[in-house]
């Protein structure tokens, strides 16, 4: 018990809050090789009685638990992200700190290194480490100053209740892998006991590549290798007992999983329909609805979609759509003047675009570090909406994007690797809007798969034997987020100029998502939207063809405060675009534009083009049915 008096001092006080907001920020920033502690005997703290500088002066050293499950946790959370990379060096480190005495006063963290062994395919090292904790807890005694009785039974139950503990921890780590990770003699033991563990819902969801997979009949009812499966390949929603027994669920379900989980099951289910189309709004409905079932709360007032305009043409009196465009709303209370926007200047490689249509994204640890610095410098600029190229991040990692988002409430648009379902290779641009509903942060997903596919990209796809996804008519989003609105347009589908006109008078900010060499054609139609449609252009492609860029509707001389291209580092590069600045002149006729423009100002814009709807721009950002 402590004594305080405000007269004396509150070291102690503001030792300790210090401390608690420090470890509480111990996950803020996603982890990374270079960040992590060296090792596992930084985790130890050293304890002085006089001076610092002399080794007499040490009084003991002792473990900081927190510090070490800490250490644990985050390279359990890398190996996640790039599962089946065996760290030796780490291997050597941990058998190094799970030592004599430590070995069992560290026992609650048994768990974390036989599944972080387990999810990087290290068997060898898991039989290793269980025959270590065995041979400890054989040579558990009890001191000879308690009667002989009381100590047997005490020592009896200590064996017993570590040994009980350590196939706990077996059993958890057992259903992330196929493979047995025991000896024979206690397999099937392990095995029947993960079976269990996964049938109660009680695994650890965290450390699945998509959390939400726990509620599966695909991973209850099967033995799944979490290393090598991948987002595609799921097959199965929610099982019907789960959804019918939602009470056993343990935790809150967010939403971004639950869009993470149902995007490839709809895109196949799109494939076997004759019906090409009608999967679109299967999508938000089947969400939103599942959403409902698990959670027992309605989002139906805050995610909303809408139809808006079509397009379509007549030839020889027969109305054939060719454009469909939906609102997007996410009706959330906060509203932005201005947006800070961050543009990426990073580098799509060539091979992880070649390997992505032959096979599977690369999901190596020097790709996830780039990844993680990425979302990191976002962070630190503390930016309202990332913007990322083209086929950038892998299906795999959404779910990863998707967190951060929520986490942050930082909106995200970027364009997914390829990824085949049913020979089917599918680009789909996304766009990651967060929200918070009844004080919890959530985030929904909007994928929108590209409507023109660019013809290299047709010819490599058709070349390895794969489909390109049939469309019997091009869909776009216009969203509404914090009171701005935007729409998202995947490279190619600029060069159509009837499509990238659908949103005339109805935008804040157009994004464009890019993996294009042809830098100099695009550079034309960025500044054409810009001024056309007038409104801001904020593009990112590859840096090493360049041109990320965010571009204005203004003179020539001002028009673009942002174009990068090149270097070796990946940047983002954080610009702020003035929402309310440029409505206010867009609701203005061309008499007072005009007027203003004489003044000189070269903060003004260009003027709107004719027919520019202007009483469009006093709707946008309204909270719908408010």
């Amino acid at each position: 018990m402590f004594y305080f008096d405000s007269h004396w001092s509150l070291a102690l006080l503001n030792k300790f809050q210090a401390t608690i907001q420090e470890n509480s920020s111990a996950f803020w920033f996603l982890p990374n090789d270079e960040d992590l502690k060296d090792s596992l005997d930084d985790t130890y703290d050293l304890h002085y009685k006089d001076t610092i500088n002399k080794f007499r002066s040490i009084e003991s050293c002792k473990v900081n638990k927190y510090g070490a499950s800490v250490f644990l946790a985050k390279r359990l959370k890398l190996a996640i992200l790039s599962p089946g990379n065996h760290d030796t060096d780490l291997e050597y480190e941990i058998f190094r700190f799970f030592n004599g005495e430590s070995i069992i006063s560290m026992y609650s963290m048994w768990e974390k290194v036989f599944t972080y062994f387990a999810i990087t395919k290290n068997y060898n090292a898991i039989l290793k480490l269980q025959h270590k904790i065995n041979a400890a807890i054989t040579k558990i005694s009890i001191d000879s100053t308690y009667k002989y009785k009381e100590s047997l039974n005490v020592e009896i139950g200590v064996n017993q209740y570590l040994e009980g503990h350590l196939e706990k921890c077996l059993m958890m780590a057992q259903t992330y892998v196929v493979k047995d990770i025991v000896s024979s003699n206690n397999k099937v033991f392990i095995r029947h006991g993960s079976k269990i563990i996964k049938k109660s819902l009680l695994t650890r969801h965290y450390l699945l590549p998509l959390p939400i997979l726990a509620f599966t009949s695909q991973y209850i009812d099967n033995d799944i290798d979490i290393v090598d499966f991948h987002i595609s390949d799921i097959t199965e929603g929610i099982a019907d007992d789960v959804i019918n027994q939602y009470w056993r669920i343990p935790r809150h379900v967010s939403m971004h999983e639950i869009c993470c989980l149902y995007l490839p099951i709809i895109l196949a289910e799109r494939y076997e329909s004759s019906f090409y189309q009608d999967n679109e709004n299967k999508y938000f409905e089947k969400c939103l609805f599942v959403y409902k079932q698990l959670n027992q709360e309605s989002l139906d007032n805050i995610v909303c979609l809408d139809k808006y305009k079509n397009y379509s043409e007549s030839n020889n009196k027969e109305h054939k759509l060719k454009i469909k465009s939906e609102v997007i709303t996410i009706n959330t209370p906060e509203l932005f003047s201005t947006l800070i926007v961050g543009v990426s200047n990073v580098n799509t490689s060539e091979d992880d675009v070649h390997k992505a249509i032959t096979d599977k994204s690369i999901t190596s640890s020097d790709k996830r570090k780039r990844h993680i610095d990425i979302l990191n410098q976002a962070e630190k600029l503390k930016v309202d909406i990332l913007l990322l190229p083209e086929v950038f991040v892998p299906l795999n990692w959404l779910c990863a994007y998707a967190d951060e988002s929520k986490r942050k409430q930082r909106a995200m648009v970027f364009g997914v690797e390829h990824f085949t379902i049913h020979q089917c290779c599918y680009n789909i641009a996304v766009s990651i809007l967060p929200f918070e509903f009844h004080g919890r942060r959530e985030a929904f997903i909007v994928p929108r798969l590209k409507n023109h596919y660019s013809p290299n990209e047709e010819m490599t796809i058709l070349g390895y034997r794969k489909q390109i996804p049939r469309k019997d008519y091009s869909i776009y989003h216009l969203c509404q987020w914090r009171g701005v609105q935007f729409t998202v347009y995947n490279c190619y589908e600029l060069t159509d100029i009837v499509h990238r006109c659908i949103f005339r008078s109805d935008l804040d900010v157009l994004f464009a998502v890019e993996y294009n060499k042809d830098v100099n054609y695009f550079s034309n139609i960025s500044e054409s939207v810009s001024r056309d449609l007038h409104c801001y252009y904020v593009q990112a492609n590859t840096s090493y063809y360049g041109d990320s860029r965010v571009v204005e509707p203004r003179e020539t001389l001002y028009q673009n405060p942002v174009r990068v291209k090149g270097g070796e580092n990946d940047v983002i590069i954080k610009h702020v675009l003035k929402i309310d600045q440029l409505r206010q002149f867009q609701e203005q006729t061309h008499l007072l534009q005009c007027k203003n423009k004489e003044r000189g100002d070269k903060n003004n814009f260009k003027m709107t083009p004719p027919d520019y709807q202007h009483d469009k721009v006093c709707k946008r950002g309204r909270i719908k049915n408010a």
